[in-house]
């Protein structure tokens, strides 16, 4: 990884252009004097400091084990009960990575967790019933969705595995594998283990894979959004000290995501997953355009989250397409939790909007105009971002994204998950532990309250009572659903043992190391 100190001795933001990762965007710093370019770092814990402070298992707990040791399973949760506070939260014999059940893995994580989402389609099965897909390859004659299309550019040597589950329930119906070019390899593919579900653990790699270039993305997104805004609000100091904590840190991520994600020798390329340099990153900036051309959350709900509903959706018009997306909305079976918090976005903007306006009529005008001149230059038809409240829409949207970060990448730490990496060895390889180590840094870095609407850190809420009062009631609204939700979870103790490390993205900050985060610091 190069080291903390070469890597963040360059984590300085520009003195004037920044030419993205991503091929056709710049970031302008021309206007921006040397404090608001000081916003975009941070003295915040990151990624690379923790490996640095020797965040790890021990040598002995992965590197030279046979892949099929339960000590290996083991040594991992025997790190999370040390590393895990308020262990008297959580459910008797708690299992901090899963039990390696990945059909039940699979349906928590695509029924839950944002970073999946994309990756379900639509399908019938024999009887012509509906059911859901979650496809890594796109058949003949099929539609090919964002997921499928980013497993192409993916080693071509690995399996990919189709999936259809339960319309009503999510559960698994069947799954068949492929090589890349779709021939059927159901009962030839490579094995390490005797389980007969272990093509789910293919699977689950391909959209930890998935997962992973969409994270990397969001990071490069708020470091877009983060200049757009500075830039628009300094002519206004209230304003800019509220929007400050959303930009702190940024070009630090920044640089660590383009150098440990997405570099020609990264994680998404060789040394943890295998892909193609080149079209990963027109693929990051395709993710990256599409987003930054939403109006709205609920836009982004819908042209991003469900794209691959809409993509596989029988029906010869969107709006037939759009009416089965809000029959499956309506269902609460997809996202619910997640998509509680999300509703709040549109209101929560607006409300800053008439606090701000009240105290200086004119000013969200004017910024609204900056916004537009901003993001206008950063590239040809790169985003449409054009007032503050849509800025502040999708920074609430894809923070609320980023928070699944935390239980998604715990499931890449599960043996069987770890082993699919290299199937062709038989032993862990100290590659496989450098992977572990990254994903715990991600894991170890919470800070308290900085989490999205978080009242005691965002916008100095203190100095102006009508402004505290919006943050308190967003605040309050969030944390009020996760204590909800925790008491729920809490009730069936055996769901949240098993699937607890899944689900606890939405109870109460801090239960299994969890937050609902903002995106500046992990």
């Amino acid at each position: 990884m190069g080291g903390a100190a070469s890597l963040l001795s360059a984590a300085h933001v520009p003195a004037k252009r920044l030419e993205l990762c991503v091929p056709g965007i710049a970031l302008h710093f021309d206007d921006m004097n040397d404090k608001l370019r000081m916003m975009l770092d941070s003295k915040l814990t990151t990624e690379v400091d923790a490996v640095a402070a020797g965040v790890g298992f021990d040598d002995d707990v992965i590197i030279g084990q046979s892949k099929t040791d339960p000590k290996v399973l083991a040594g991992i949760n025997a790190y999370f009960n040390k590393l895990v506070r308020n262990k008297h939260l959580l459910a008797p014999n708690y299992q901090f990575v899963g039990n390696g059940n990945h059909a039940e893995n699979l349906k928590h994580f695509c029924t839950t967790n944002a970073f999946f989402t994309p990756a379900i389609g639509l399908g019938h099965d024999a009887a012509g019933n509906r059911v859901f897909t979650v496809n890594s390859l796109a058949l003949e004659n099929t539609p090919a969705t964002l997921f499928t299309r980013a497993i192409a550019m993916y080693d071509p040597s690995y399996p990919r595995v189709n999936a259809t589950f339960d319309y009503a329930t999510f559960s698994l119906v069947s799954f068949r594998v492929y090589n890349a070019h779709g021939e059927d390899k159901t009962t030839d593919y490579p094995t390490t283990t005797e389980d007969p579900h272990q093509p789910l653990a293919y699977l689950c790699t391909l959209l930890l894979y998935f997962a992973q270039v969409v994270h990397a993305t969001i990071h490069i997104f708020d470091l877009t959004m983060a200049t757009g805004i500075l830039d628009a609000t300094e002519h206004d100091p209230f304003l800019l000290k509220f929007v400050q904590p959303y930009t702190a840190n940024l070009y630090v991520k920044y640089v660590e995501v383009e150098t440990l994600l997405i570099a020609k020798e990264s994680s998404l390329t060789t040394k943890a997953f295998r892909s193609d340099y080149d079209a990963l990153v027109l693929f990051c900036k395709e993710l990256l355009v599409l987003w930054l051309h939403q109006p709205s959350a609920e836009a982004l709900l819908r042209q991003f989250f469900f794209s691959g509903i809409t993509a596989t959706a029988t029906g010869s018009s969107p709006e037939e397409k759009s009416a089965i997306l809000d029959e499956l909305l309506a269902s609460n079976l997809l996202l619910a939790e997640w998509r509680k918090h999300l509703a709040h976005a549109k209101p929560f903007a607006e409300d800053l909007i008439r606090v701000f306006t009240r105290r200086t009529p004119g000013v969200i005008e004017k910024t609204d105009g900056l916004i537009r001149d901003y993001f206008t230059k950063i590239g040809d038809n790169v985003a449409t971002v054009a007032s503050f409240q849509t800025w502040m829409e999708l920074m609430v949207g894809m923070n609320l994204l980023h928070g699944n970060t935390l239980s998604m990448t715990r499931l890449q730490l599960h043996p069987s998950i770890l082993a699919t990496l290299t199937p062709e060895e038989a032993t862990f390889t100290a590659r496989d532990n450098a992977l572990a180590t990254l994903l715990l840094a991600t894991i170890s870095g919470i800070e308290p309250h900085r989490r999205v609407f978080g009242s005691e850190v965002l916008g100095q809420a203190s100095e102006y009572p009508l402004l505290r009062a919006v943050m308190i009631k967003y605040d309050a609204l969030m944390t009020n659903a996760q204590a909800a939700y925790y008491d729920q979870l809490a009730q069936q103790p055996e769901l949240f043992a098993q699937y607890g490390w899944i689900l606890s993205d939405y109870c109460l900050e801090g239960i299994d190391r969890k937050q609902m985060t903002l995106t500046t610091y992990i």
